[in-house]
C-alpha cells in the first residue's frame, strides 16, 4: 500500500442515489487525498456493486477496493459471487476485498430468496473459498444450487472476506471466520471498544491471531459544512436507522436512553413518505423544518460522540478516539470526499493520539 493513510477508508454513494456517475469523481479524489481503501454499497437501480468496483479499480489504482457490502447474498449464487472477487482480486493485484452483511429483509422477499442467517453465510463463504482453491463444489443449500461448479482457476491469494457486523453473535461469528469486520455507523467510542474485544476475542478462541482480523470504525462525517449539508449527512442518516429494527442493537450498545430512542423512532416514523419499494433512506424525510425538528430531539451527545461533527480537528478527534479505543481502520461514511477534505488534512495532527 502506498497511499499515506493506509489506516484510512471512505465509502462512495452513500444512501440512495439516482446518479451513480459521481463515483469516479469521488474515486480519483479519495485517491488524491491519501486514503487507503474505497468502499462501495450496493442497491438496485443505480449501485450495481460490479460496475462500481470495476469503475473504482480502473480510475482509483492505488487504493484497495472493497465491495461493502454485499447483503442479501441468496440473491446471487455462490459461483457468480466468486467470479466477481477472482476477477477484481486478479484485475486489481490483490486489491480486492469482499464485503458482504446479512441483508434486509425485506429485499429477499421482495427477490423471494431465503432470508440471510449466520448459517447461510457461512455456508455460502464455505462455497466461495472451495471455488477460489479450484476445486469442483456440489452443494444445494438456502435456494441455490452448484451442481459440479467450478471456476477453472485457482486463486494463490484469495480476497479477504470483510463481515458487516452490529449485535454481539455477529460480531463473535466475524472474528472467529472472517478476515475484517466492519462496524456499524454512528458508535460512540466505548461501543467500538466493545465490538472490538468481542471480535478479537473470538478469534482468539478460534485458534486465530486476533491481530490477522481487522476492525473497522465507521465515522459518518460533517465537518466544517454548512446546516443543510450536517442535517442530511447526519440527522437523515441517523433517522434511517431508527427506521430499521436493527436500531434496539445500536441503542443498547451506545448505552442511550431507550425511552428518548422510542420517541425518535416514533417521530421518525410520523415523517416516513414511505414510497414504493423503499429499502433504506428513501422514505426518511428530506424537508429541512423535518430535519431540524429532528436535531432537536436528538440528545446533543449521541451526535457528537457517535459522528465526526463540528470542526476538522473536532472530528478528527472523534476518528483518533475509535482507534484509541482499538479499531484497526476508520472508514469515512455519509459525505463525498470533497466535503471531508479539511477532515483529511487536519489528521495528521492527530494521527500518532
Amino acid at each position: 500500500m502506498t497511499q499515506p493513510y493506509p489506516e484510512l477508508g471512505y465509502f462512495v454513494l452513500g444512501g440512495h442515489i439516482h446518479d451513480p456517475q459521481p463515483a469516479v469523481a469521488h474515486c480519483k479524489l479519495g485517491e488524491e487525498l491519501g486514503l487507503g481503501t474505497v468502499w462501495l454499497s450496493e442497491r438496485p437501480g443505480t449501485k450495481d456493486i460490479g460496475v462500481l468496483c470495476g469503475a473504482a479499480a480502473a480510475t482509483a489504482p492505488k487504493m484497495n477496493v472493497g465491495a461493502g457490502l454485499v447483503a442479501n447474498l441468496p440473491a446471487r449464487n455462490p459461483l457468480i459471487t466468486a467470479s466477481l472477487a477472482s476477477t477484481m482480486s486478479m484485475v486489481t493485484n490483490g486489491r480486492f476485498i469482499l464485503g458482504v452483511g446479512r441483508g434486509q429483509d425485506r429485499l429477499a422477499d421482495m427477490l423471494g430468496v431465503p432470508r440471510s442467517n449466520i448459517a447461510l453465510i457461512e455456508r455460502y463463504l464455505a462455497a466461495l473459498r472451495q471455488l477460489w482453491r479450484g476445486e469442483t463444489v456440489t452443494a444445494a443449500h438456502d435456494g441455490w444450487i452448484l451442481d459440479g461448479a467450478a471456476l477453472g482457476v485457482r486463486l494463490e491469494s484469495p480476497p479477504p472476506v470483510w463481515m458487516g457486523a452490529v449485535g454481539d453473535k455477529t460480531l463473535a461469528w466475524a472474528g472467529a471466520n472472517c478476515d475484517g469486520v466492519i462496524l456499524f455507523s454512528c458508535l460512540n467510542a466505548p461501543a467500538v471498544a466493545h465490538s472490538v474485544r468481542i471480535v478479537k476475542t473470538a478469534a482468539e478462541r478460534a485458534g486465530r491471531d486476533p491481530a490477522t482480523v481487522e476492525v473497522a470504525a465507521v465515522a459518518v462525517n460533517a465537518c466544517d459544512v454548512d446546516e443543510e449539508k450536517m442535517l442530511n449527512y447526519i440527522v437523515r442518516r441517523m433517522n434511517t436507522y431508527f427506521m430499521w429494527p436493527m436500531i434496539d442493537l445500536l441503542v443498547q450498545v451506545n448505552d442511550w436512553d431507550p425511552a428518548t430512542a422510542s420517541t425518535i423512532r416514533q417521530t421518525v416514523a410520523e415523517q416516513a413518505k414511505n414510497p414504493a419499494g423503499a429499502l433504506g433512506d428513501e422514505g426518511v424525510s428530506r424537508e429541512m423544518d423535518d430535519l431540524r425538528r429532528m436535531r432537536d430531539l436528538y440528545p446533543p451527545a449521541w451526535i457528537e460522540q457517535s459522528n465526526a461533527v463540528g470542526d476538522a480537528h473536532t472530528g478528527a478527534r472523534y476518528m483518533r478516539s475509535l482507534f484509541d479505543a482499538g479499531a484497526d481502520k476508520v472508514l469515512l461514511h455519509g459525505a463525498p470526499p470533497e466535503d471531508f477534505r479539511s477532515l483529511i488534512q487536519a489528521w495528521p495532527e492527530h494521527r500518532s493520539g
